[in-house]
């Protein structure tokens, strides 16, 4: 009860509650005494019901009596008939017997249907057993009389228990008419708060942090739900019931990798230029992404013989998805346990291998060079002093028709050639869903690998990536998942170590436009 003045508060909620339990203590007797008169209707009309089926049943106790002796004289009869012949003194005793209760049986049962008192059951019949000599009649009117009875009988049984029913809930009701009260009672009077009931801030304030709390929970399942990026690995081996190769964290920020960097001391000079990310993982020691490097390469070696596995090629669904930093990676991981590695960079229309490695797309030849035939292999071929078992050849000079210059039969000898050299080959390819240019690619391929960056790479276009792997003639080795927190995802998989800065390459508004980059 809310009012300005206390006291006029407390005056009217006890003044309700005291009217209220009036009103039910009055609504309960009436509704006792109500249900009273009905239950004595109801045991005055079963009473009458239940006399009626009584009277009916007493009217038929001749012809039951005569139905019994019948019967019993019947049985005598097929007793002896077993012994005696029909000449017999005692067979014939007994039939002269059956006839006399026959005779009688005949006259009681037209004395049944004639029966006033249960005329309705018979109606029906009395039009066609009229002839109570008839054998056949008799016959036909015995199982009806028994049937009767049984009805009678049960309907009397029924009666009598629903009567004792009623008295008794007749009882129990005037009992309660008698004692009727409210099933509500007042504990307490209203007595004068000490302060106002409302606002209550306590009761909002929790009801606010309870309704905030669970609108944070389903928009983050709802942001979940219609999440469409690859977030973690399961995601992948459960959508695409493939493995992932290995999964490659984040790295730290770029001043936790330029403080790694100049701690190194013994880095080649010939490395001045080359990106800080991938001096971190190969000549930082002992880090955490030099071995998931080495498991990403004990992955591939594992695919098959490695005498026979020797080209490894690297794509992805999408642009800068970071495919360029796992085959430089891959390569150098190769070449550090003394297999002769080469890297060569495929990806013709948008080179980046040689921004890797600091150097100018027009200061080398390359892969152009070496498909349209201008240079030879020992040209192009690139290495670094202090790097052993590795060598690099850059794109090249731009080339006006790139899909032109990968034609399959001159691809097919020049990666024949330069699996004659080298032990291990990791070719770094355009995205496929940009362009055709690794699809053609594709079949020279031993072990073919997909990268897909966390938390970007959309799940729709890695399916399409390796349906195009597919209607190309191959299979996907498996996946890379790149830029991956493990921290983000402790809760979801076991692959990964670290969290902060990504790495990739370039910036594409979209891979419908994929083209040169501008930059050199």
């Amino acid at each position: 009860m809310n009012h300005p003045v206390p006291e006029v508060a407390e005056l009217i909620a006890n003044r309700i509650v005291h009217h209220y339990i009036l009103q039910r203590e009055t609504q309960k007797s009436s509704g006792a005494q109500n249900a009273v008169e009905f239950l004595m209707g109801e045991s005055d009309r079963v009473k009458k019901e239940l006399q009626t089926a009584e009277n009916v049943l007493a009217s038929y106790a001749v012809p039951l009596q005569a139905e019994q002796e019948l019967v019993a004289v019947e049985t005598l009869i097929s007793n002896l008939k077993v012994r005696y012949k029909s000449k017999h003194p005692k067979m014939e005793e007994a039939q002269r017997k059956y006839d006399l209760t026959y005779a009688r049986m005949s006259e009681t049962l037209e004395l049944a249907m004639n029966n006033p008192s249960d005329k309705e059951y018979w109606d029906p019949y009395r039009n066609k057993l009229t002839d109570f000599t008839s054998k056949e009649t008799i016959e036909q009117v015995r199982p009806l009389l028994i049937a009767r009875k049984s009805t009678l009988d049960s309907e009397i049984q029924s009666q009598n228990i629903l009567y004792k029913s009623l008295l008794g809930n007749i009882e129990t009701k005037e009992i309660t008419s008698e004692r009727s009260e409210a099933e509500v009672i007042a504990h307490d009077k209203a007595r004068l708060p000490g302060s106002p009931s409302s606002p209550d801030k306590t009761k909002i304030i929790r009801n606010a942090s309870l309704f905030g709390a669970f609108a944070g929970l389903l928009l983050a399942f709802i942001f979940h739900l219609f999440d469409n990026k690859i977030q973690h690995v399961g995601e992948i081996e459960e959508d695409f019931n493939r493995s992932v190769l290995s999964a490659i964290a984040s790295y730290g920020s770029k001043k936790d990798i330029q403080e790694a960097c100049a701690k190194i001391q013994d880095l080649p000079s010939s490395l001045a230029k080359i990106r800080p990310e991938i001096i971190a993982t190969n000549w930082a020691g002992k880090s955490n992404h030099a071995e998931m490097f080495r498991v990403l390469r004990a992955s591939v070696s594992l695919l098959g013989n490695p005498a026979e596995r020797k080209i490894t090629l690297i794509s992805s669904s999408l642009p800068n998805e970071g495919k360029t930093f796992v085959a430089t990676n891959l390569a150098l991981s190769f070449a550090s346990q003394g297999t002769n590695t080469l890297l060569i960079d495929f990806d013709l229309r948008k080179a980046s291998v040689h921004q890797v490695f600091g150097e100018k797309r027009t200061d080398h030849k390359g892969t152009v060079d070496l498909l349209n035939q201008t240079s030879s292999i020992s040209q192009v071929v690139h290495t670094y002093p202090g790097v052993d078992h590795f060598s690099v050849v850059f794109a090249g000079e731009k080339a006006p028709n790139p899909g032109e210059l990968l034609e399959p039969i001159r691809l097919q000898k020049l990666l024949e050639e330069l699996c004659k050299t080298y032990d291990h080959i990791v070719i770094d390819t355009a995205p496929l869903l940009a362009v055709p240019d690794t699809r053609i690619i594709i079949p020279f391929a031993h072990n073919i690998a997909l990268v897909a960056r966390a938390n970007q790479t959309p799940r729709r276009a890695l399916k399409t990536a390796v349906s195009l792997v597919e209607k190309a003639g191959c299979s996907p080795s498996g996946f890379i998942l790149n830029d991956y927190s493990a921290k983000r995802y402790a809760l979801l998989d076991k692959y990964g170590y670290g969290s902060g800065y990504g790495y990739g390459y370039g910036s594409y508004k979209s891979y419908g436009t994929y083209g040169y980059d501008d930059k050199d």
